[in-house]
C-alpha cells in the first residue's frame, strides 16, 4: 500500500504502478 502523505489517499501497489505509467505516458 501507498499512502500519499499529502492527501492521505492509500493506493495498492499494482493501481499505483499503473498511475505513474499513465502520468509518464501522458508527459
Amino acid at each position: 500500500m501507498h499512502r500519499c502523505p499529502d492527501c492521505g489517499l492509500t493506493v495498492d501497489r499494482d493501481v499505483n504502478a499503473a498511475i505513474n505509467i499513465l502520468q509518464r505516458t501522458l508527459g
